[in-house]
């Protein structure tokens, strides 16, 4: 078993939901760092997981086309895991929901899919499945494990006593960044993250 290398300060941070979370939050948005989102938001989803989360967080982060696409140890591992197919009851369940007709679910990427079966999975009950809360657990110790990770780098360069634009080179983003904040964070990313129970990123960015 990898030894965990993320730092005690950030799950401190992670921990204490204070200002030095929204700080912590908002440089990761800013310095692209979507190993450091994903972490925070598998915690997050762990305490109440939800049909809704999982499938967001894996479109987001671990899809083919996720625009927030994990660094490329926690890619592979999630293909390695079939999570995809592991979904896809929890996917289908929301598809179902209410006892309708199927529906179409946006995957945050500008697509929309139909259900994987002809059936409902939950039974005709009309409620989404609940997938299990250590769903993402493998891909979140690949990231702590790795030297290459977004939380390595975060680790020797992050200084809490700054602000978020503090943070970064020149205290300014660069074009890269401005690109991530203004046409993948906030028109896609945080609205499905804020519409599946992630109301902390609301304010974030």
């Amino acid at each position: 078993m990898p030894k965990n290398k993320i730092s005690v300060e950030i799950e401190e941070i992670f921990s204490a939901g204070s200002r030095a979370l929204i700080h912590l939050l908002e440089f990761a948005v800013l310095s692209v760092n979507v190993d450091l989102l994903f972490v925070y938001l598998v915690r997050d989803y762990r305490l109440k997981p939800t049909a809704l989360s999982a499938v967001t967080i894996h479109d987001l982060f671990c899809s083919e086309r996720a625009p927030l696409k994990l660094d490329r140890v926690a890619n592979l591992l999630q293909r390695d895991m079939h999570l995809a197919g592991i979904l896809s009851p929890y996917r289908d369940s929301l598809l179902f929901r209410d006892g309708n007709s199927p529906q179409l679910l946006s995957t945050g990427d500008g697509r929309e899919i139909s259900p994987c079966h002809d059936s409902d999975p939950s039974g005709g009950s009309g409620k989404p499945l609940l997938p299990p809360r250590y769903l993402f657990d493998q891909l979140v110790q690949a990231i702590k494990s790795s030297d290459a990770s977004g939380i390595s780098r975060l680790q020797v360069s992050y200084d809490p006593s700054l602000t978020p634009y503090g943070n970064l080179p020149g205290g300014a983003l660069s074009a890269r960044q401005r690109h991530f904040v203004e046409q993948i964070w906030q028109p896609v990313a945080r609205p499905r993250l804020v519409e599946a129970g992630f109301w902390r990123v609301a304010s974030i960015a």
